[in-house]
């Protein structure tokens, strides 16, 4: 039923965007780079909040108000606030992702902090799995920065990906921002065809296209490029731990 969603979702046109609010919780593509089509649920465990989104931009931020001590914790975690959500997401652009990274942020350029209280439920012992519904491994960066990024899968134009995952806070904050940046092969300037950066960089002095993303160093899903044009998105200034990788 979850994947006849996705598929059904996936021909949904935008005529306008909106904030939405949803049990006082605001949530607002008012950002760019994607359109909020629906929000529905409570933000608890068996009735989380269902974000329906449609991405055509590179580097889309949610911006989230409300989420306050009047709002509470509803996922039962030792946060003073937690709410669980499921982001279903349209890919309206022109390329496939291969990856897909969701950030917390206190403001649009700068990481959230291991001091700021907010965070992907860090801590939780009895946290359920955050889980995608078209990558098949996971990565959660807890420190320096909050972030999950979502790997070995594919979401191809015009279809649909799910994410479930929680977002707690021990002190409130007027708005907070969940960055997200869908990653996509580019293709060689001298071929056209679609490669890895790192594999691009080995055996071609041509600059990649049609991305002019930053790339990403490193090995592995680190050498994709990230397709971003939004401005002010600041890169981390240390690097991740084992496993993570750069910005």
């Amino acid at each position: 039923m979850a994947l006849l969603a996705l598929a059904q979702l996936a021909g949904l046109r935008p005529a306008a965007a909106a904030p939405v609010t949803v049990e006082g919780i605001t949530f607002s593509d008012e950002r760019g780079d994607f359109t909020i089509l629906k929000v529905t649920g409570t933000g608890t465990l068996s009735d989380p909040f269902i974000i329906v989104e449609e991405v055509t931009g590179g580097a889309p931020i949610l911006v989230i108000r409300g989420f306050n001590e009047n709002f509470g914790n509803r996922i039962g975690s030792q946060h003073v606030m937690g709410m669980a959500i499921t982001k279903m997401v349209i890919n309206h652009t022109d390329a496939s992702w291969n990856e897909y990274r969701l950030e917390l942020r206190t403001t649009p350029d700068s990481p959230s902090t291991y001091g700021d209280g907010l965070s992907f439920a860090q801590g939780w012992a009895k946290k359920p799995a955050v889980v995608s519904s078209n990558f098949h491994h996971v990565q959660e960066t807890d420190e320096p920065y909050d972030a999950i990024d979502c790997d070995q899968g594919k979401v191809e134009p015009d279809k649909a990906v799910s994410f479930d995952f929680f977002i707690t806070d021990m002190t409130p904050k007027p708005e907070i921002f969940l960055l997200q940046e869908p990653v996509r092969s580019v293709a060689c300037a001298s071929c056209g065809r679609a490669t890895e950066v790192a594999d691009w960089m080995m055996r071609s002095s041509l600059p990649p296209a049609p991305s002019t993303g930053a790339g990403r160093a490193g090995g592995g899903a680190t050498g994709l490029v990230v397709w971003s044009y939004a401005p002010g998105i600041a890169p981390h200034l240390n690097p991740p731990p084992q496993g993570g990788r750069e910005m």
